[in-house]
């Protein structure tokens, strides 16, 4: 005997459909602020300056390198276009990203609908409270795409629409290629297992095989493009290669945790998203049960075909290929895990969060009203919508748009010297078009000339960072052609030396700062003559004051050795090519 009488029961599932409606809608727009936040940017962004033609200029170096890199066909024509047509570059990226997500988040919606129009909005919403897809869309790099595609890519899988997975699956190799290969996979196993292609005959089969087939040549050859090496830099360096004569591409080096260690940096993204205020046991404890309630959900899916095993079919192709990666190369095999499971599991939770209460004898009568109850729990502790909780998101505050506005003043050929991996100064390229010595988002190792050109600069950085003569700033303006050095004040003394870099570069700045303990270093106490603008923490430097006064002394002594003396010790190195002065 039912518990709950049938009209009543209608009524609060009607109720509980609207608050979990509104509760979406609430948290949906919240998470949108975070789009357009003035005062916030994502990392991301610092490196996608240079597919604006007006933010390069001659002596940039590192716009150079970055835009010698394959970029995915239509991304990098609809920035250019975007631009062209006289929108702002930094207002496209945020437009960008917020409509990623909302692709996404719809996506999302439109694969749980087969569950039913309530489990459809809840599974919405904890796709929603989970930082990780807003961190990632945010940036509007082409990866901000990845998790739009498979979305929308698990669509076609449920609902049975195998052209529509085609088109996906090119139109991944056009956004973004890591995903395509994914993709092609399921789109395959759709044509071949869920519509048995092979075994219908006729007309309808060749049509089918044609376009897998057709669409398998086409994704190739756009993924083909993206993994093409750069030409003139040097030999391609895989990572973890050669590590004791370049520590910069090690595990102390330029790479992120991921690219070495693909399966914890997975775990840590999925209980980083919980609220700061949730205790670790309890955001551990969240994170099992929200694990068990997927794979029961993935079990309770068995009863109905239709969505269990389009469900299969897009998470064992993931898997494999992230099994194969990993074995073959582990450092880029983080994104195959990350992106589909992370994708597919808000509809796993959810179902199995009902099938669960379900099974409970006082929740019987109305399963969803538990689960939205329960759910509720899960979407108070993930990360809550705060910008602060976005860990990628930068501040720029009022000093530091002032030091931007003045830089965007100077000579559009200028070359700024700043500390490479500070928030701020990282923004210069992207914000106003200036080029940097140093710039950290293209300090890449992962080819050697490259390499070999960016440890130079930076070796000469760190001793005009660390100068006790002005000779040494004057070596940035002789032989490197650069104009100003910012400098934050926030940066210099003793006890307050924030200035830090990876491998090889570490060791460098701990034998300066020894060197130079106890003496005055030159930025300490800069001559007034030099300081051409002057806000808050922030000081810029003209670098041509040095030159001037005190001369360049022996620029034209080779700055290089050998390439067989490279070590690990720190010692400057590039090969015998010409450098951009």
């Amino acid at each position: 005997m039912s518990l709950v009488a049938p009209g009543n029961c209608h009524v609060k599932r009607k109720t509980v459909a609207l608050l979990l409606l509104l509760a979406l809608l609430l948290l949906v727009v919240l998470r949108l602020q975070i789009f357009f936040e003035d005062s916030h940017f994502h990392e991301e962004f610092r490196i996608l300056y240079h597919l604006d033609p007006a933010r390069l200029s001659s002596v940039d170096y590192s716009g150079e390198f970055l835009n010698s890199a394959p970029q995915p066909f239509l991304y990098k024509w609809l920035t250019q276009a975007m631009v062209t047509l006289g929108l702002d570059l930094e207002q496209y990226h945020r437009w960008l990203g917020a409509c990623c997500y909302l692709l996404f988040l719809s996506g999302i919606g439109v694969g749980a609908i087969r569950l039913g129009i309530l489990p459809a909005v809840a599974t919405t919403g904890f796709a929603a409270a989970q930082v990780t897809f807003v961190e990632q869309i945010s940036s509007a790099t082409p990866h901000a795409f990845a998790f739009p595609l498979l979305a929308w890519m698990l669509v076609s899988l449920v609902h049975d629409r195998p052209l529509f997975g085609a088109a996906l699956t090119i139109l991944a190799g056009l956004l973004y290629a890591p995903v395509a290969p994914a993709m092609g996979l399921m789109y395959a196993g759709h044509v071949l297992l869920l519509r048995k292609a092979l075994g219908a005959g006729g007309l309808m089969t060749w049509g089918h095989l044609c376009c897998l087939v057709g669409t398998g040549i086409v994704a190739l050859i756009l993924v083909a493009h993206q993994i093409q090496p750069l030409e003139g830099y040097g030999p391609l360096l895989v990572p973890g290669e050669r590590v004791l004569e370049f520590p910069e591409n090690g595990p102390n080096g330029r790479y992120a945790p991921s690219v070495f260690e693909p399966i914890d940096h997975v775990v840590s993204m999925a209980l980083g998203q919980f609220h700061p205020a949730v205790p670790a046991p309890l955001a551990l404890a969240l994170f099992l049960s929200a694990g068990v309630l997927s794979a029961v959900g993935l079990l309770s899916l068995r009863s109905s075909p239709s969505i269990f095993f389009p469900v299969m079919l897009f998470i064992i192709p993931s898997l494999l290929l992230f099994v194969t990666v990993l074995a073959l190369r582990p450092f880029i095999s983080y994104r195959f895990a990350l992106y589909p499971l992370f994708t597919v599991t808000p509809l796993l939770f959810v179902a199995g969060l009902q099938q669960t209460l379900f099974r409970s004898e006082q929740f019987r009568a109305l399963p969803m009203a538990a689960s939205a109850a329960v759910g509720l729990i899960f979407l108070a502790s993930l990360g809550a919508a705060k910008t602060h909780q976005v860990s990628s998101l930068l501040t720029i505050g009022n000093s530091e748009r002032a030091v931007l506005d003045f830089l965007r003043g100077i000579p559009t050929d200028s070359l700024i010297v700043a500390w490479p991996n500070q928030v701020m100064p990282s923004f210069i390229p992207y914000a106003t078009g200036r080029a940097l010595l140093v710039d950290m988002k293209a300090h890449y190792p992962n080819y050697e000339y490259h390499l070999l050109e960016m440890r130079a600069r930076m070796f000469d950085l760190i001793d005009a960072y660390f100068a006790t003569s002005p000779y040494q700033l004057s070596t940035l303006s002789c032989r490197w052609g650069a104009d100003y050095l910012l400098l934050d004040q926030a940066s210099l003394g003793e006890s307050r030396d924030s200035l830090e870099y990876f491998a090889p570069f570490d060791a460098r700045i701990r034998e300066k700062r020894q060197d130079s303990a106890g003496q005055q270093r030159v930025l300490a106490n800069v001559p007034g003559p030099s300081v051409v603008f002057k806000t808050g923490r922030y000081s810029l430097i003209s670098l041509e004051y040095f030159s001037t006064k005190y001369g360049c002394g022996p620029v034209d002594a080779p700055r290089v050795e050998p390439l067989d003396s490279i070590n690990a010790t720190g010692q400057p190195a590039v090969d015998s090519r010409p450098t951009t002065p």
